[in-house]
């Protein structure tokens, strides 16, 4: 298990113990103890050198004892003789620490124990007159290696037995070595035996929790009271309850004091030692608090925030509950969905704290196999883990799903009204938004991460498409199941991660916020991101330029105008689509911004030679097909994307598109206006009335469109029009998505909406449609199949209702989430930010394996729907598959041939209204030096500056400073002379840490606005 980064408070753990425990029979069982290389009490049998009095593992104090394999014969660490009364029921138990042990011991002999023995006296401290068979406590070879946990047996002495011994005991054959630390033997009987009392803060209370042997006739009880500290009249908290071999109770809600805890025992049959037990100074906690309250080898209880987190080996039956002390209902956890009891009867259970967690975990054997779980309570209330991995799976039939996380009452599961805001989307993110009103009292985020999974479902041969939802019983993931018995070397039954978030969304912002920030937190998990592939975009940009130009299938010709296809070998003669065109000659035109390529600007004159073809003089607007005459009917989403592509086009200065862009404005505006921005599939030309059909995210780039209108023209009307659009998106929730780069046009033009205005109201849209664009994104690594070959990891899905990775989708909403993140800058949540930009760095992976020469030849479909799939040309597929199926299915398309230049660094930011200027000088270039643009951004690790220089400072000396997010100076040099004014500058971030940079020009007289940009490593 990888460790978290969660950088956040610990809360500070406060166990005071009390002295009461019952007194071990067993002397100097700490084994502390001691002269030279031997403690008191205890004496070696076998090679020397194989035992010792080791300090290298401790429970408590400095000091073990240990055993090693390595010499013939067994070795044993043998007690002297102690003192036992014939009849009483003793319980004997040692703390173990073991590595490197056989987890497939073939008979006795190659194991180790605990070995007990009975006598009637003792020799010079050795047991003699034995009277009983040795008693074999074998301990826990499942698992070679394991922390600390308990081997206890309890027994009976014999009729005459007077004393015993006590042994750690390596068979002839065993392997490996073990550490022994804090050996007891304690009787037992209908006496109770008090054991550890502890007090810990919950949230305005104070949880009481006192162990306890004996009682075996189980008719003592416990009154638990409380004052203030410094007072001396005691209040009733009433009778603690009974859970197997402890009390427990939470007091009423108390004053924000330190208080004294009293425990009275009671016991008819007497109690060993004190009955009255006094903690003092104990402060009642808060809503930021996560606590352990106590645990044992049968069971544990926590706090997190407002939820109890608790298990017992008897009373919980199998699972883990989770509840509010005002809840009649409340969580039931399996820890798994195939209805495996992986908690009952395990071997060892233990709870360790580790990087600000509590650890729970039960290690437990099955006739089928092994299962080590462990829950991770975080230091962050109401967060946590679970993890569960199979070793040596044999035969294990599983033919039950279930879910992992259940409502239930008094234990038993049940059903409870709830709201499912979200659940996972065909291949994407595996994540669940539920809301309860009775047991949760709030909502619960559910992530199940699914990488891990490869190996079960390889096993069953099988990939689950949808598998995390919810409903009235529970929620989580439900596993495919093997059609028969599977066998394996080891497997992942569940890996999850759970927010719990006490209260009521107020809105559909809400939501959306938790939503974000539970899958924000969910993915701070380090291990869980890959190591960034490094693709050689710029040698493929060149290819592909190559390929397009000089491929002929890649064309078609339209009133003597060559344009390109949609697809390779597309059986359309003498049509064509703007989408295609526009979608090459965007990226490709900024793209050529930086670069100095002869190929590649003789194509974007082609293609911008085609633009003119898709206006229609009919409709006074652009459209999407040529010829188009006659054209009646068009997309809501395709008609704004080619006004966003326009706009996009006019802002680096092609004239062409500017001036087709403005004159088709006034028609887009009237649909716009005429459907109240609530945008149809298709639509009548002409009279802009609604067919069928709705795209509630196409308002949010026609929003976009506007924007850039006015940022072009300076004309306010658009600008007011944006506004107006952005509207529509409001009451959508969590279901706005239609097409997903008019999604994540939405979030770009909510930020840039909040970045002019300020106004709240943009920065809860912006997370609306980021909240709706991250729930199709594929955020784990399929590996199965055909996948196991290449990446799937940060695709998104092409539709609401497509479910594969498509180039053109994904560089799109690469652009727009990047302008988003971009703009919103620090106004996004840190966590969300930062789970943003590690998915914008690796959203060329699946574009890059969408690419026939980066594809297995038995991975890519050999007969598509639509023309051929040429194996050797750098274009992509439409569609990269989960690895179930071949990829390639649908065709070889070139409206989606852009995304190899917007990943080989063509794209270039236009946050925070930063136009290039077009060639009619439309506006000015600026009066003092400004940084125009930065990319890549993030980078990893060099980046370039586009700055823009008026010609009256062009010989003046231009100093380029970095700065960190605290504003401390990082780097600074001066720029070389230029005669142009426009110069790109690049900078080399290898020896500086990932973060958040700014930089800045300084000049004799001025110094320019700083511009951000992130440094990924």
């Amino acid at each position: 298990m990888s460790r978290l980064i969660i950088l956040l408070l610990l809360t500070e753990l406060a166990l005071i113990p009390c002295t009461a425990w019952a007194q071990s029979v067993l002397p100097n069982g700490s084994v502390e103890d001691g002269d030279g290389t031997t403690p008191d009490f205890f004496y070696r049998e076998g090679p020397f050198d194989a035992l010792a009095w080791a300090s290298d593992h401790s429970l408590t104090g400095i000091r073990s004892l240990k055993a090693r394999s390595g010499w013939p014969g067994e070795a044993w660490w043998v007690s002297e003789a102690f003192p036992v009364q014939a009849d009483v029921h003793y319980r004997i138990s040692m703390w173990v620490w073991q590595e490197n042990l056989n987890t497939n011991p073939i008979n006795d002999d190659y194991r180790w124990a605990m070995v007990i023995r009975f006598g009637t006296g003792e020799s010079n401290g050795h047991l003699s007159g034995i009277i009983a068979p040795d008693h074999y406590t074998w301990l826990d070879q499942s698992v070679s290696n394991a922390g600390w946990y308990e081997v206890f047996v309890e027994l009976e002495a014999p009729a005459n037995a007077q004393y015993a011994d006590w042994d750690l005991r390596k068979r002839v054959s065993a392997s490996g070595q073990v550490w022994v630390d804090d050996i007891e033997a304690i009787p037992v009987g209908d006496e109770l035996i008090p054991g550890e009392m502890n007090a810990v803060g919950i949230v305005n209370a104070i949880s009481a929790h006192m162990t306890f042997s004996g009682d075996d006739n189980d008719n003592s009880s416990a009154e638990l009271s409380t004052r203030p500290t410094g007072t001396e009249i005691w209040t009733d908290q009433g009778e603690m309850n009974r859970f197997g071999g402890s009390f427990r109770l939470s007091t009423d809600t108390l004053p924000d004091l330190p208080h004294d805890v009293r425990i009275v025992l009671d016991d008819p049959d007497g109690i060993e030692g004190e009955a009255e037990h006094i903690l003092f100074n104990i402060e009642p906690g808060d809503e930021g608090d996560v606590t352990l309250v106590g645990w044992s080898s049968t069971y544990a209880e926590l706090v997190s925030g407002n939820y109890t987190i608790y298990w017992d080996e008897t009373e919980t039956v199998g699972a883990v509950h989770i509840s509010l002390p005002t809840a009649s209902r409340h969580l039931l956890l399996p820890l798994n969905g195939f209805g495996i009891d992986l908690l009952t009867g395990a071997t060892s259970f233990t709870v360790t704290e580790e990087f600000s967690m509590y650890n729970l975990t039960w290690i437990k054997g099955h006739d089928w196999g092994t299962t080590t779980t462990t829950i991770y309570i975080t230091s962050i209330p109401g967060w946590m883990m679970w993890s569960c991995v199979a070793s040596n799976l044999n035969e294990a039939e599983f033919t039950t799903s279930t879910w992992p996380v259940q409502f239930a009452e008094y234990g038993v599961p049940t059903s409870t009204p709830v709201t499912v805001h979200s659940e996972q989307q065909p291949y994407a993110t595996p994540a669940v938004l539920i809301e309860d009103t009775e047991a949760i009292q709030g909502t619960a985020m559910l992530f199940e991460y699914l990488s891990p999974w490869a190996d079960w479902f390889d096993l069953v041969g099988e990939l689950p498409v949808q598998g995390v939802g919810g409903n009235e019983n529970g929620f989580g993931f439900r596993p495919p199941l093997a059609d028969g018995p599977v066998s394996g070397a080891n497997a992942v039954l569940s890996f999850s991660h759970l927010e719990l978030q006490p209260g009521y969304p107020e809105d559909e912002f809400d939501v959306a916020t938790r939503y974000t920030s539970g899958l924000g937190h969910a993915l701070s998990v380090e291990g869980w991101w890959d190591d960034l592939e490094q693709q050689d975009w710029e040698t493929v940009a060149g290819q592909a330029i190559d390929d397009i130009l000089n491929t002929n299938d890649c064309w078609t010709t339209v009133s003597q105008q060559p344009m390109l296809r949609a697809y390779v070998g597309a059986d359309r003669p003498g049509s064509a689509e703007a989408i295609a065109q526009l979608d090459v000659l965007v990226a490709l035109s900024y793209w050529l911004e930086s670069h100095d390529d002869p190929d590649g600007e003789q194509l974007a004159q082609t293609l911008t030679q085609t633009l003119p073809y898709f206006w229609n003089e009919q409709h006074q607007t652009f459209v999407n097909n040529a010829p188009n005459g006659g054209i009646s009917t068009g997309d809501s989403w395709y008609t704004i994307q080619l006004h966003c592509d326009l706009a996009r086009l006019a802002m680096i200065g092609n004239m062409t598109a500017r001036g087709l862009f403005f004159d088709s404005l006034p028609a887009v505006i009237a649909f716009g206006q005429n459907v109240n921005y609530d945008f149809p599939v298709f639509f009548q030309y002409g009279t802009w009335e609604p067919i069928s059909g709705s795209e509630p995210d196409v308002a949010g780039a026609y929003a976009w469109v506007m924007l850039a209108a006015w940022q072009l023209s300076g004309d306010q009307m658009y600008f007011d029009e944006a506004e107006a659009a952005i509207q529509a998106l409001r009451g959508n929730g969590l279901n706005m998505t239609y097409e997903m780069h008019m999604t994540a046009a939405s979030a770009a033009a909510c930020a840039k909406l909040y970045d002019i205005t300020g106004e709240p109201e943009y920065l809860d849209l912006l997370n609306l449609s980021l909240s709706n664009l991250l729930r199709h994104f594929w955020l784990y690594e399929m590996d199965f199949g055909y996948a196991s070959e290449y990446t799937t990891m940060c695709g998104v899905n092409a539709m609401h209702t497509i479910h594969y990775i498509a180039a053109k989708e994904q560089h799109e909403v690469y652009r727009y989430l990047r302008e988003a993140v971009e703009t919103a800058g620090d106004a996004i949540d840190p966590d969300l930010e930062i789970m943003l930009n590690r998915i914008l760095e690796r959203m060329d992976d699946p574009v890059w394996y969408a690419l026939p020469p980066h594809l297995p030849a038995d991975a890519i479909d050999d007969n598509p729907q639509i023309g051929y799939n040429d194996l050797e040309l750098f274009i992509p597929l439409e569609d990269l598959r989960d690895g179930a199926q071949q990829s390639g299915q649908i065709g070889q398309e070139l409206y989606g041939a852009g995304a190899v230049f917007t990943f080989a660094g063509g794209y270039v930011s236009v946050s925070d209204g930063e136009f290039r200027q077009d060639l009619a000088n439309i506006s000015s270039l600026p009066q003092i030096p400004q940084i125009h643009s930065v990319y890549p951004n993030p980078a990893n690790p060099k980046v370039t500056f586009r700055i823009d220089i008026p010609s009256g400072l062009m010989r003046s000396e231009l100093r380029l400073e970095i700065t960190n997010l605290l504003g401390r100076h990082v780097d600074s040099f001066v720029l070389p002379p230029t005669i142009s004014e426009t110069q790109l500058v690049n900078w080399d971030a290898t020896n500086f840490a990932s973060g958040i940079y700014f930089a800045r020009l300084n000049w004799q007289g001025g110094t320019s606005h700083p511009h951000r940009f992130t440094i990924l490593r």
